[in-house]
């Protein structure tokens, strides 16, 4: 799909969720995208990335994102225990972020995962949002707001409640990993949810590094 055809049909077709591209198929003519960034300095060391067998238990983790007026992601945490880092070209994005631990029904999340949900996004923030800040809910439960604007990146820590609503045309580039630092606090989570990739990452824990 035209990336100029896709932005005409958003703008004209005026739905409340516009198709939000993630783009995570950077092999074969998309590949020498790749050449055009590299991770930031602080987040390039990914445990996922010691081996064949750890990346392919979360093989998808790179995107290249765009967006129109009104597109956006539900409130998830990232999985498998990973932070992110997401890096924007162009346009606004709007973040809220929630604490890990914080109560799924308060927050008005239905789900951990953004791809569960199937109402637009832009709902949360004219329905839910508005609810937190008059009750004191939001203060309350540490809830923090922003705006990223081009050429600013912004760090999503492990366990983070977040969601985002763009404003405008917008094209990021986002990357999930498991940062070193983060092992003592996310191994019980690994451990429970995941026995079976567990005891072999150990080990390549201990020999690699």
């Amino acid at each position: 799909l035209p990336l100029w055809l896709y932005v005409d049909h958003a703008e004209k077709a005026g739905a409340d969720s516009p198709f939000y591209i993630f783009e995570r198929d950077l092999d074969g003519p998309r590949r020498p995208l790749l050449e055009d960034f590299e991770p930031p300095e602080y987040f390039q060391d990914d445990l996922y990335n010691l081996a064949d067998y750890t990346r392919g238990f979360l093989p998808t983790f790179r995107y290249y994102v765009i967006g129109v007026e009104r597109t956006g992601s539900h409130l998830h945490v990232d999985p498998c225990c990973t932070s992110a880092w997401n890096t924007l070209f162009c346009g606004l994005k709007r973040w809220v972020l929630f604490p890990p631990g914080t109560s799924v029904e308060r927050i008005g999340a239905t789900s951990g995962s953004m791809h569960a949900v199937t109402e637009p996004p832009a709902y949360w923030w004219l329905d839910v949002l508005p609810k937190l800040r008059e009750t004191g809910a939001a203060e309350e439960l540490g809830m923090i707001e922003c705006i990223q604007r081009p050429g600013e990146t912004i760090y999503v820590p492990c366990g983070w409640w977040h969601a985002v609503l763009n404003i405008g045309f917008t094209a990021a580039v986002t990357q999930n990993f498991l940062a070193p630092d983060t092992i003592p606090s996310v191994w019980p989570q690994l451990a429970t949810d995941w026995p079976d990739f567990v005891p072999q990452f150990a080990q390549l824990i201990h020999r690699l590094r």
